[in-house]
């Protein structure tokens, strides 16, 4: 794909992870987001097809840049796990506007960009079954997070700062899952229910089932009441708080 229409899709991107985060998916139209990116409804047509196919691209974006940012804290992984699929297709580094703490979906979610792929969107890395976090040098699922708990403590406070400073997808992920929570068969829910269960799994390896049904529970309503009241809510002190207890 030519620069130009690289950087076009990403502007397109962009535009579509703010709208879909503040007045969610179904409200907005393909005409606001092509105003927001500053062209014609068309050229988000020509694009990506649809709405629809703009949606997984936003997803897919989502996924690449969490499993990068995953990766960072993971052994039994090489240099390949820092970089992703971005929206051209190819190898990108390292990016940002990702802030959930996710890991990417099981492979039966892959047909789609998972809190979501399309046309020149990416693939996201499963997490095994078996336990372990697969990444693109280890697809058997052979990453583990570095140090046990206290490298899984690590991470998720590394994930809260990040979070504060990139709002955006955070949004984006509480916003796209409710929304979807009740529309059984929908891609978008399965995905999201494919990454909860592949952060359960991986999260298991350090603290068991229950525990790790718990702490993504506590993720999920932190980043809510952090979302909804940052101006009181510190995210990282809650973090730690919790984490403390683990």
């Amino acid at each position: 794909m030519q620069r130009r229409g690289v950087e076009r899709r990403r502007v397109l991107v962009d535009a579509a992870i703010e709208l879909f985060g503040q007045q969610g998916y179904a409200a907005t139209g393909v005409a606001a987001i092509a105003t927001r990116a500053g062209v014609t409804p068309s050229a988000v047509i020509h694009h990506f097809g649809s709405k629809e196919n703009l949606l997984r691209a936003v997803l897919d974006e989502f996924d690449v840049r969490a499993a990068a940012r995953v990766a960072e804290h993971l052994v039994g992984v090489g240099p390949a796990c820092e970089a992703g699929t971005g929206i051209d297709g190819a190898a990108t580094p390292n990016s940002s506007h990702v802030g959930d703490g996710a890991v990417p979906a099981e492979p039966e979610s892959t047909s789609v960009a998972t809190p979501a792929q399309s046309d020149g969107g990416a693939r996201s890395t499963p997490a095994k079954p078996g336990g372990g976090v697969a990444t693109p040098d280890r697809p058997d699922g052979g990453g583990r997070f570095a140090g046990g708990k206290a490298g899984l403590v690590a991470a998720l406070l590394a994930d809260a700062d990040y979070t504060m400073a990139h709002a955006g997808l955070a949004t984006l992920h509480v916003v796209l899952q409710a929304e979807h929570l009740s529309a059984t068969g929908s891609e978008v829910r399965e995905r999201f229910l494919a990454r909860n269960r592949a952060l359960r799994r991986a999260f298991a390896e350090v603290v068991g089932e229950v525990g790790a049904a718990e702490l993504v529970a506590f993720l999920e309503g932190a980043l809510t009441l952090w979302l909804l009241d940052p101006a009181t809510v510190d995210l990282r002190a809650l973090y730690e708080s919790y984490l403390s207890r683990l």
